[in-house]
């Protein structure tokens, strides 16, 4: 199990936007740490409903790895 598995979990049905960038942006974290977990990533991006949002995720996400 990774530390954001440990923080945040990935057992979760529904999150609101807000949710969604924090867990983007520590998910990015955890990958300059070396935990890769695309999957979670995508079902991430998968969460939010516009073009602008799915951006939002993938900007939170990079932003997390620097």
């Amino acid at each position: 199990m990774t530390n954001y598995q440990d923080a945040f979990g990935t057992d979760w049905g529904e999150l609101d936007r807000e949710d969604v960038l924090t867990r983007a942006y520590a998910l990015g974290v955890a990958a300059a740490c070396g935990d890769r977990n695309p999957d979670e990533l995508a079902r991430l991006v998968d969460e939010v409903d516009t073009t602008y949002d799915r951006s939002m995720v993938e900007l939170a996400f990079h932003e997390g790895k620097q």
